[in-house]
């Protein structure tokens, strides 16, 4: 009791685990919760050993301290927010989950369980499981009251997400203002800002480009020394300043956010980053540049199996495809489209749109202009109907390219 009594939280706790109180390491962890995302590294590991410790039976006696612990668990790793998703993380914390479960389900608790929802629907979003993770999203908001703003703002970014993938720019951008709003109250700032560029990017397909650029600016503005977020909003500023044809700016941008892709060992960011810099290489007119870079790029893409490697794959060869036809080299792009075909009806809505408007360019070249004016006809009503103001475009020139 007197460690307790001067504050020395460890050494009480260590004390109760050595004379295996476990009840009391459980009130003590229970008395001394913060925010994750104010604990330091060394006491994420020391949190981690104290929770390996209890019995199952006594984390079943405080579920608030396992939700706690779970936050900590997924969004301490490395700092700034990175969601933690190696085995043996998402095995401890399957654990706190299964015990936080038992107890609200026996107590009735439906906002209890809303939470372990949230944390399910998180984790299979990280996982790169968009669809189940959306399910778990829409069970959890059924459960969770209007005041849960944490929580209710986590599935909505989440039911955004699947939106966005899908294409459906104008519900995305509605849904991740409804959640900007609620996680903007809880401190949170990684929550804040991860939906913050979620909105801007919503805002981008809708060709609202002024709005996603103030948004990307105060996202990066923002994010001090997070780096990921720091890279991915100077990524987004130089697709951009692309768009704008602001070609040195986005060349700059583009270079910072792959320099710091690789720094953090953020693949997805990287590569991004890569794919920026060779479509203004191809701009210029360094199209042989764009290409080596290209290859280079996709050689060193990492062989362990990752949720977002497939899609980074064929973001590359389309874009090789794409020189290749610009180019005139139509017998790459011919192959590109007969390989990409195979699987295209499975990806998400906006990539095979992205694809099949490179397609349309190849089947101009091969002379089959009817077939690509049906081709871009379809995603043009689809772009109209779903808020896709700069797809829609992008359609448009296509086919006035054609015409002239």
């Amino acid at each position: 009791m007197w460690h307790e009594q001067q504050g020395l939280l460890s050494e009480a706790v260590e004390m109760a685990l050595e004379a295996q109180e476990f009840a009391r390491v459980a009130a003590l962890l229970e008395q001394s919760m913060r925010p994750h995302y104010f604990y330091t590294m060394h006491e994420h590991y020391t949190l981690q050993r104290w929770l390996a410790a209890l019995p199952d039976a006594t984390l079943e006696q405080h579920p608030r301290l396992c939700v706690h612990a779970v936050f900590l668990l997924l969004f301490s790793w490395g700092g700034h927010g990175r969601a933690d998703c190696r085995p043996t993380t998402l095995a401890q914390i399957e654990r706190l989950l299964h015990c936080a479960e038992r107890a609200w389900q026996a107590e009735g608790n439906h906002s209890g369980l809303g939470q372990v929802l949230t944390f399910r629907a998180l984790i299979s979003r990280e996982q790169g499981d968009l669809a189940r993770g959306a399910r778990f999203a829409r069970e959890a908001l059924a459960s969770l009251s209007d005041s849960e703003s944490p929580w209710r703002g986590g599935c909505l970014r989440i039911l955004g997400e699947e939106e966005l993938q899908a294409g459906r720019a104008r519900s995305a951008r509605q849904l991740f203002q409804e959640a900007w709003a609620l996680l903007a109250t809880t401190g949170n700032s990684y929550a804040v800002r991860a939906t913050q560029l979620l909105l801007a990017e919503a805002c981008f397909l809708q060709g609202a480009l002024q709005q996603a650029a103030e948004l990307y600016r105060a996202a990066r503005a923002s994010a001090g020394e997070d780096l990921f977020d720091t890279g991915q909003a100077q990524l987004d500023l130089a697709r951009l300043s692309y768009e704008w044809n602001a070609l040195e700016e986005a060349w700059q941008e583009a270079q910072e956010a792959l320099d710091l892709g690789t720094r953090i060992g953020e693949e997805t960011l990287r590569v991004q980053a890569a794919l920026v810099l060779a479509t203004i290489e191809h701009a210029r007119e360094q199209t042989a540049a764009a290409q080596q870079r290209l290859r280079v790029l996709f050689a060193r893409l990492p062989t362990g199996a990752t949720p977002h490697l497939p899609l980074l794959q064929r973001r590359i060869e389309a874009l090789q495809a794409r020189l290749a036809l610009a180019a005139g080299d139509l017998a790459t792009a011919e192959r590109w489209s007969t390989t990409s075909a195979l699987q295209r009806e499975s990806l998400p809505r906006l990539h095979q749109e992205q694809e099949d408007l490179i397609a349309a360019r190849l089947l101009i070249a091969q002379g089959k202009t009817e077939e690509a004016l049906r081709l871009l006809e379809g995603w043009q009503v689809e772009a109209h109907e779903m808020g896709r103001t700069r797809r829609e475009v992008e359609s448009l020139v296509l086919e006035y390219d054609n015409d002239s």
